[in-house]
């Protein structure tokens, strides 16, 4: 039997020396711990710089961030000089507390935080190197900004500047496999193949090299374990650091040829699944499942992909297609009539779902 670790350990991931590391798991089990530690231990031995990047500015305000550092022994790793942080104006230092008052205050910087959404008011600033980049919480199973990879790309640019070297931590809990940071990196398949404890480094022709670890499962939560003890798979993630997927519509009765009304295809990401209007008991309904990209005739089908085309049948968005085959599959999906094939394709139409919903939402503002 393998011992569990206690916390999860860096060390690990940063014997591959990889330019982006990605780093998932369950909740609570050292990620962030690990990687800021990391980060303060060489600021104190080797002046090494962080910067600490969230998605939304209200996540880095001080009531939400001032803490970020206090769990690590700033007192021990500074020979005393300092016992805590302070953080202002989005920036951290080193600061030496007595009787609750600030006695001495770092003059450098180590650590500045910044948000996705609100990059533009900062991305003309040069704030010095930074050795070390972490994202917090990439991953959502909520909404993405527009964009968001080509913004978080951005900010990187803004980051780094001209200088390399730099090492990126992309932190996340296991809320959501088809996260679009996955098939924007070109990681779909490694993504869907790795498993719980394994790290996979891949390296591109330009030499970037880019390091995946799945978490695995840590002792840190197993004296409150029995809280979650409940028959629900989206609470496997707290528990052991499964994926968090959740228990979709499964149709009771099997579809046949003839129950089949209007078939669509839909590419999202590097995905490719299909919807089956289906007319059974006096009602429409759409079941979803796997699709082989081979199989598909684009000339003949209709299609729902990020590409625009100029084939009526073919459409960007379930809400702007020309037919009205196109408005009654979006009236489906939008009265909750859809069954699905598993619960893996479920997740995929509902991260899909929710991008075309942020479009629509895009549109009309």
């Amino acid at each position: 039997m393998v011992r569990k670790n206690k916390y999860w350990d860096i060390r690990p991931i940063l014997k591959t020396n990889a330019d982006y590391n990605l780093i998932f798991g369950k909740r609570s089990n050292g990620k962030t711990f690990g990687c800021c530690g990391a980060g303060l231990t060489s600021y104190i031995n080797n002046g090494a710089r962080i910067a600490y990047v969230r998605r939304y500015a209200e996540e880095i305000t001080p009531r939400n961030i001032e803490n970020l550092f206090v769990p690590h022994p700033i007192d021990e790793l500074t020979d005393g000089n300092y016992n805590g942080t302070v953080y202002r104006s989005h920036k951290f230092r080193l600061a030496k507390f007595e009787n609750g008052e600030t006695a001495a205050l770092d003059d450098t910087v180590f650590c500045q935080t910044f948000a996705l959404n609100t990059w533009e008011r900062q991305k003309g600033a040069d704030n010095g190197k930074f050795d070390y980049i972490i994202f917090d919480e990439f991953m959502t199973r909520g909404n993405y900004l527009p964009n968001e990879f080509v913004i978080f790309c951005n900010v990187l640019s803004t980051l780094l500047r001209d200088r390399a070297g730099t090492k990126i931590f992309m932190l996340a809990n296991t809320v959501n496999k088809y996260s679009p940071y996955f098939g924007e990196m070109g990681l779909t398949d490694v993504i869907d193949h790795l498993k719980q404890g394994e790290i996979k480094t891949v390296k591109s022709k330009s030499g970037l090299k880019i390091s995946v670890e799945y978490c695995a499962d840590t002792d840190n939560t197993a004296a409150v374990n029995k809280y979650f003890d409940f028959d629900n798979k989206r609470l496997e993630m707290i528990v052991n650091g499964k994926w968090e997927i959740k228990n979709y519509p499964h149709l009771t009765e099997r579809v046949t040829k003839d129950d089949i009304v209007l078939r669509f295809y839909v590419l999202f990401d590097t995905k490719v699944f299909c919807g089956d209007v289906c007319f059974k008991r006096d009602d429409y309904f759409i079941h979803f499942h796997t699709a082989k990209e081979t199989e598909i005739d684009y000339s003949k089908h209709f299609i729902y992909s990020d590409t625009p085309s100029i084939n009526p049948m073919h459409s960007t968005s379930i809400y702007s297609g020309q037919t009205k085959a196109h408005s009654y599959v979006a009236y489906l999906i939008d009265s909750g009539k859809c069954f699905y094939s598993d619960n893996e394709i479920g997740e995929i139409v509902r991260n899909w779902l929710l991008h075309q919903r942020q479009m629509k939402q895009r549109f009309f503002d």
